[in-house]
């Protein structure tokens, strides 16, 4: 079984006022905070067992899992508390202090220790997407390299104008799918890149993965369905207006509710 690493611990300015006082991956979208929606996602697909990289607001983020955790929580020796959360579906969550302003890098390298499994995948818990993670490392496998990043095509925020050279325009494009590709997280790493990275390595697009890919050893997965981050106020109001008219459905994975069972489908990601 794939281990998840979460990335969740960082201030969130751009999300303010709302990040005033909870982190960003606990604001709530819809029905239910941000990082419930990631991680239904990743229990639909079989992932039982995730590390959160904590920071900003770290404290609630703890108490949000330790108010659902079916057990009593278990304290590590190095005071990173693991346990076990039967919501519905079992899984289990280490939630691992990496630093109050710790770029993703040293975050994840602070995270090693409770990464359990060869490969691992990295998300962010501010992008929302419905990327097929058993496509996803299906693909990483058969490429055989060190790294591989989820990629997908922007939308514009604007709209575009066909034009000729007479300056007339001849069409006019809402809001169109951008040619380009970013990079939206949802990676999947080798654990023996690890050592490369240190506790006080840069963010992982500024070091790790431009090393990598300058070595020939980066993949990118072409992901052509839905990606929402939430980078900005803007963004968090946007998510939340297309949830009440229905335009987004979010939670891919199980309704992670009290009392309720479910079992992954043998094509997840157990086993990996």
């Amino acid at each position: 079984m794939i281990d998840v690493v979460i990335m969740c611990g960082g201030r969130g300015t751009r999300l303010k006022p709302a990040t005033e006082t909870q982190p960003k991956s606990l604001l709530q979208v819809g029905d239910r905070p941000m990082i419930d929606h990631l991680i239904g996602h990743f229990l639909g697909y079989g992932c039982r067992r995730f590390v959160m990289c904590l920071g900003y607001r770290a404290e609630a983020i703890r108490a949000h899992f330790q108010a659902r955790a079916g057990s009593s929580p278990v304290v590590r020796s190095d005071r990173a508390v693991q346990m076990a959360v039967a919501d519905g579906v079992p899984f289990t969550v280490v939630l691992a202090d990496t630093g109050l302003d710790t770029p993703t890098g040293g975050r994840l390298k602070r995270a090693e220790p409770y990464i359990g499994s060869d490969s691992f995948i990295v998300a962010y818990g501010d992008v929302l997407s419905d990327v097929d993670l058993t496509e996803l490392h299906g693909f990483h496998t058969r490429q055989r390299r060190l790294a591989t990043v989820t990629a997908a095509r922007p939308t514009s925020p604007f709209g575009h104008l066909v034009m000729g050279d007479d300056d007339a325009v001849s069409a006019f494009l809402e809001k169109p799918k951008l040619n380009e590709w970013v990079n939206i997280g949802f990676a999947v790493l080798e654990r023996r890149v690890l050592h490369r990275l240190s506790v006080n390595s840069p963010q992982l697009e500024a070091g790790l993965l431009p090393e990598v890919a300058a070595e020939g050893q980066l993949s990118a997965f072409r992901h052509h369905g839905m990606f929402e981050p939430m980078d900005s106020y803007a963004d968090y109001t946007r998510l939340n207006e297309m949830c009440r008219r229905g335009e987004l459905d979010l939670f891919k994975g199980p309704t992670v509710t009290a009392g309720q069972q479910w079992q992954p489908s043998s094509a997840g990601l157990r086993g990996a």
